[in-house]
């Protein structure tokens, strides 16, 4: 503590030749030390001296408690905070102890909470929803009752009566898991579907196929669609030349494929067709009307591709999220369930991915930004194409049997009568956008 040049400090005194002192206190052992500087000293002497002193001076002799406290508030010892605090202080406690109080009780319930949703109190389990794993399935209630509730002895209870029960709890989840699923709770939807399945497929319940099927449809992976996609499945094949790509030939295809239609495939709406169409809507949860509505349409080719591997939904497929029909444009789906129905032995796949790689248009309806084109690769799903038998593969072949691979698909992209200008889609057209 720097002292004045022609003065004291609070408990100094000046020095005897108008020197400089410094004083420094110590609270934890109450001592004053003085320091000298010999250049401001007229006898050029420096020299420290310590006293020991009391920090703050003692209260008069004879004061009364009262007054003694008034005396030390006044000199500024530390205590006063205890004895006499102010508001601000008060008020810093009383914020302190708010947020600490909340902090604790928000750390209980998130932990609480968690421990729930962990399953670890009462037995229950639960999936997280904001968990990364899926825990394994534990049925966690049941109807009342039993199998053998009529019966004394549980021993002389047949088993016609224990196979009727468990089909029942297999129909119960499975009402469990069409509720769920019609107003759009996916997830408890697939855990009572599975408890159905799990329950029903001991005894060979109907109710465990059911709700297998709907599992399926629900863990399909088509989509997302718009307006704008869903608009394009239209019946006006004159302004939409893509809406008779699904044609109730297609349609017949896909339910056939899934079990729902038995009868030809002869592009006709029969009695049997719609039939079919309503039993589809059934395990969709949807009004059975018998007539499918355009985004119905796209979940029977999905199901189709996706559950049962059908391979002219998968072409249909392919051809669909390459032109955006009924889904939203993406040139790598387009590309993949085109593989995949080529794989298997697609002559209509295979033309459409020759057509692709060798024009870069798909359908002549659009031209893909993101295909590089390879007359090479072309060529070689030509040649695929032709000895299965497709009619325009052969066409092909036979008309420019010599040429090369690039001479022969500059001249098959002028024999295709695509249109000069086609809408162009896909991320790699605005690649800056």
């Amino acid at each position: 503590m720097a002292m004045d040049r022609h003065g004291s400090g609070a408990h100094g005194s000046s020095s005897s030749n108008d020197c400089e002192e410094t004083r420094e206190e110590k609270r934890s052992e109450k001592t004053i030390r003085r320091r000298r500087n010999p250049n401001d000293c007229d006898d050029g002497k420096a020299g420290s001296e310590e006293v020991t002193a009391p920090l703050y001076p003692a209260p008069p002799t004879g004061t009364t408690a009262e007054d003694e406290l008034a005396f030390k508030v006044k000199e500024g010892q530390w205590y006063w905070f205890l004895a006499k605090p102010s508001r601000w202080r008060l008020t810093v406690r009383l914020i302190f102890s708010i947020v600490v109080t909340i902090s604790i009780s928000f750390g209980v319930y998130i932990g609480w909470d968690y421990a729930y949703k962990l399953g670890l109190f009462e037995g229950k389990q639960i999936i997280c929803k904001e968990c990364h794993r899926t825990p394994p399935i534990v049925i966690t209630e049941v109807p009342e009752g039993g199998p053998c509730r009529r019966w004394i002895d549980e021993d002389e209870c047949p088993v016609t009566d224990k196979i009727k029960w468990s089909a029942n709890v297999s129909l119960y989840y499975l009402k469990r898991g069409d509720a769920d699923n019609a107003v759009g709770n996916y997830l408890d939807a697939r855990q009572h579907y599975r408890q159905a399945i799990d329950i029903g497929r001991t005894t060979g319940a109907q109710w465990a196929v059911i709700a297998s099927r709907r599992l399926q449809l629900i863990d399909m992976t088509c989509g997302p669609w718009d307006k704008d996609s869903l608009a394009r499945i239209s019946r006006d094949y004159d302004k939409n030349p893509l809406g008779s790509l699904i044609d109730v030939k297609q349609k017949q295809r896909a339910l056939r494929a899934l079990g729902h239609y038995s009868g030809d495939i002869d592009n006709r709406h029969s009695s049997d067709f719609r039939a079919a169409a309503r039993e589809f809507q059934r395990h969709l949860l949807q009004p059975e009307t018998g007539a499918l509505n355009a985004e119905q349409t796209v979940l029977l080719i999905c199901a189709g591709a996706q559950i049962v591997n059908e391979v002219s939904s998968q072409n249909v497929l392919g051809i669909m999220y390459g032109t955006g029909l009924g889904v939203r444009q993406n040139t790598d789906f387009a590309v993949t369930w085109l593989e995949r129905a080529a794989q298997r032995g697609d002559s209509d796949a295979l033309w459409n991915l020759a057509v692709m790689y060798g024009t870069g248009t798909i359908m002549s309806s659009v031209s893909l930004c993101d295909i590089v084109q390879s007359a090479e690769r072309a060529d070689s799903y030509l040649a695929e194409a032709a000895a299965l038998g497709h009619p325009a593969a052969i066409a092909a072949m036979k008309k420019y049997p010599d040429d090369t691979p690039k001479d022969r698909w500059a001249k098959l992209s002028g024999d295709l009568n695509q249109p000069e200008a086609l809408k162009r889609v896909g991320r790699a057209c605005n690649p800056n956008g």
